[in-house]
């Protein structure tokens, strides 16, 4: 009889380990499910983060021409010509690391009819993104501006819009951000 009772006690401890061990298993996995997909989310939230940042860029630097038209005597929206129709649809990039006044050529090109589909570069030693090949990582964002003027009827005011898509697994993302600004 009582050898009996130790033989059920070690199967008894064996199906104890056992279902510790499953349920150890478990707890595991949705630990290291819910770390992956935290994982995911922050990459997910540091491309939307850069996307943001790219997309405000052009609008400081078309504040900046603005001002200094004002400040030098030019019309306001001088040098923006390529970006600039009273429906918004034409588009251009705007490389913003080309500071120059007047903007040249290379610092504002318009996009063809299709779109704009050159990515950003990223200069690794200035770490900043710009279009210029020399010395530059191809990003995956693609940055599209446009300027619409004049916002019903007002020759002072202009409407700019902005658009940093994209693409992630297959998914294409954007971030969008307009702003107006006025002939102060």
């Amino acid at each position: 009889m009582q050898k009996e009772n130790i033989q059920a006690k070690k199967g008894f401890t064996l199906m104890e380990t056992l279902l510790a061990t499953t349920i150890l298993m478990i707890v595991v996995s949705g630990v290291l499910g819910i770390a992956s997909k935290s994982l995911y989310l922050t990459y997910a939230a540091r491309e939307q983060i850069t996307a943001f940042y790219l997309a405000q860029e052009p609008i400081e630097y078309i504040r900046f021409i603005r001002d200094s038209n004002r400040l030098n005597g030019f019309p306001w929206l001088q040098s923006l010509a390529e970006c600039q129709s009273a429906t918004g649809n034409l588009k251009c990039v705007i490389d913003t690391q080309v500071l120059f006044f007047p903007p040249t050529a290379s610092t504002i090109r318009s996009c063809p009819v299709a779109g704009c589909v050159e990515r950003l570069r990223y200069e690794t030693v200035t770490r900043s993104y710009t279009y210029t090949v020399l010395g530059t990582v191809a990003t995956k964002y693609i940055r599209t501006t446009s300027i619409t003027t004049p916002i019903g009827g007002n020759p002072d005011e202009a409407r700019i819009d902005v658009r940093v898509s994209w693409t992630t697994n297959g998914v294409v993302r954007s971030v969008a951000l307009n702003e107006y600004i006025y002939n102060w």
